[in-house]
């Protein structure tokens, strides 16, 4: 039976008790919207779908057509392509969303005896896609003192390395799902020397950032310049073209890994052409090639990051506006710097808010006895303060 706080299903609900001719607020729906919740789009994207998607209706590779790997790639490094692909040992594939990313690399160290290690206020998908990969995980604590907690981290590396040769760190960031927390250099500085001073003979630990909002960020240089140096560890970046792009249904993303060794690259390129060809087959091939052509055009391009700014502006402005919401409200929030979702703390249990709430048709996403998640992408201010001001009722 499907889980009544799951994120989808109060989704549903909440758009059944809109059939019924009530006037509902979703907080849960993660898609970008402006205030007359029509889907943030971009021209030059959808210009190139009707223009190129049915063009290709074959089978696509089962790594996704060498283009669109070597657009996305240009696309999300950008002016840092040349000095962070070079003399590095590096593998990519199309997936199907950056939720196939994550599989294929969670699958990918279950097959290898491996261990992974997810904050416990997160994106709660990691766990469902470790449990049908039969990959076992360890939580910690996301935050001490509003800051990110290194000091139960590196707990949880010490106690999976007692168990296992091989360590995957699961990083969101930036732009945290669901706190919309990011990293400061000094952080992202602390993370990669944390990672190495475990790496020794015999024991790994690898890194997986997770980097579907990346676009949303103000911080994204700072990843950026660590991935132009060589490690001696793997790094695995799953990406996501629905946020940036606006296709959400369409299913595209991908992986793109920085491997410490050859062998460690033909390893994962044999371990993923497997798993893709096990599951799905292979990806959305319309789709990754019309965003081959939009990669491939540099007037498309520049179109499409003009517009990521305002975009990406209207969202600060948004986001600065609930939180001022919030504090007016007196209701306490995780730390939060970009992104699509802000995370309240409440003082009641956090299922019976939602389902109090749900009888005022209104829908929030509880993620823990004491945390409730609110989609900001996808609601007007009006109707934050509307949802506020009801927490605020409840929340004594």
């Amino acid at each position: 039976m499907a889980n009544k706080y799951d994120i989808l299903e109060i989704s549903e609900r909440a758009k059944l008790d809109k059939a019924n001719g009530n006037q509902v607020i979703n907080g849960c729906v993660g898609t970008f919207k402006d205030d007359n919740h029509v889907l943030i789009s971009f021209p030059s994207v959808k210009e190139y779908l009707v223009k190129y998607n049915t063009n290709y209706l074959d089978y696509s590779r089962v790594i996704g057509p060498a283009s669109f790997l070597s657009g996305a790639k240009k696309w999300f490094f950008n002016k840092d392509y040349q000095e962070i692909t070079e003399n590095k040992h590096l593998f990519e594939a199309a997936t199907i969303g950056g939720t196939g990313a994550v599989y294929d690399i969670f699958k990918y160290y279950s097959d290898s005896h491996g261990v992974t290690i997810i904050s416990d206020i997160c994106w709660p998908n990691y766990f469902t896609i470790a449990k049908n990969t039969n990959l076992e995980y360890l939580t910690y604590p996301l935050f001490l003192n509003n800051k990110f907690n290194f000091i139960d981290l590196e707990k949880s590396i010490i106690s999976a390395l007692t168990k296992v040769d091989k360590v995957l760190l699961v990083i969101n960031d930036p732009c945290q799902n669901p706190t919309g927390y990011s990293f400061s250099e000094e952080e992202y500085k602390t993370l990669f020397d944390l990672v190495n001073k475990y790496n020794r003979e015999n024991k790994v630990v690898d890194l997986l950032f997770d980097i579907a909002y990346i676009d949303y960020s103000y911080t994204k240089p700072l990843l950026l310049n660590y991935l132009k140096k060589f490690y001696p560890f793997n790094i695995h970046l799953a990406f996501s073209c629905s946020k940036t792009f606006g296709i959400y249904g369409l299913r595209v993303g991908g992986l793109i890994s920085f491997l410490k060794s050859v062998e460690e690259k033909t390893r994962l390129s044999d371990a993923i052409f497997d798993i893709a060809r096990g599951s799905i087959s292979s990806p959305n091939g319309g789709a990754t090639n019309a965003l081959s052509k939009l990669f491939d055009s540099d007037s498309a391009v520049e179109a499409m990051r003009l517009q990521l700014v305002e975009e990406r502006n209207f969202l600060k402005s948004r986001a600065l506006n609930a939180l001022q919401i919030m504090n007016d409200n007196k209701i306490e929030y995780l730390p939060y710097s970009a992104g699509f979702f802000i995370t309240i703390v409440t003082k009641i249990n956090a299922y019976a808010l939602e389902d109090n709430l749900e009888k005022m048709h209104l829908y929030v996403v509880p993620i823990a006895k004491n945390l409730v998640r609110i989609a900001i992408c996808s609601l007007s201010v009006n109707e934050i303060s509307l949802i506020a001001k009801a927490i605020r009722n409840f929340n004594v």
